[in-house]
């Protein structure tokens, strides 16, 4: 038994996963592992149903986050070079910092990050801001492997402390791409035989 979802598709050839003392699945581990992903997001979404986003600090509080891609109905896959549109939903209280930065992570099932940016290394200087706003990122010609993608949204103070993170706000899922076997980015693919 382990919790280390690196561990599992590294060292073992067969996983079994649990979920409330039942076997919902017994095979390949990266399947056990995607599943018992989307068995999480399932809680999370059932607990935001119940319950509002991660507990407000002093300063500020992500209420939401969406994905989508550039036009492509919310829902429907990313494809490869589609421009990918992460939305956030923002409060800010008075304790609100002078200058901040929102960042966003992007990992893949197994946990691993496959992308992250903030506003900071893109250049934007945000400054002190109060009541309910809306930002967005937008990731130009994309080429995420094919799987699903968890985001992760952060606020930060200029010295890089967070105050405000909404782990697995949202998630998309990239259409599957014959031309590759897997992993988490996509390259176009050629090939030539040589002459002797």
């Amino acid at each position: 038994m382990t919790h280390s979802l690196g561990q599992v598709t590294e060292l073992c050839d067969r996983a079994i996963l649990l979920n409330k003392g039942e076997v919902v699945f017994d095979g390949e581990p990266r399947e056990a592992v995607a599943q018992f992903r989307d068995i999480l997001e399932g809680r999370r979404i059932a607990e935001d149903t119940t319950s509002s986003a991660p507990a407000p600090t002093k300063e500020a509080k992500i209420l939401a986050a969406r994905a989508h891609a550039v036009n492509r109905a919310p829902g429907l896959p990313l494809r490869q070079g589609d421009d990918l549109i992460i939305t956030t939903d923002l409060e800010f209280f008075l304790d609100a910092p002078d200058d901040w930065i929102c960042a966003v992570q992007i990992d893949n099932t197994l946990g691993q990050v496959a992308y992250g940016t903030t506003t900071k290394r893109i250049g934007i200087r945000l400054d002190k801001m109060a009541g309910t706003h809306s930002m967005q990122f937008t990731l130009h010609d994309t080429r995420f492997g094919t799987g699903k993608y968890f985001v992760n949204v952060s606020l930060m103070d200029s010295a890089g402390r967070h105050f405000a993170d909404f782990p697995q706000s949202c998630s998309f899922v990239v259409a599957n791409n014959p031309k590759a076997a897997g992993g988490m980015t996509y390259i176009e693919p050629s090939f030539a035989v040589l002459g002797s």
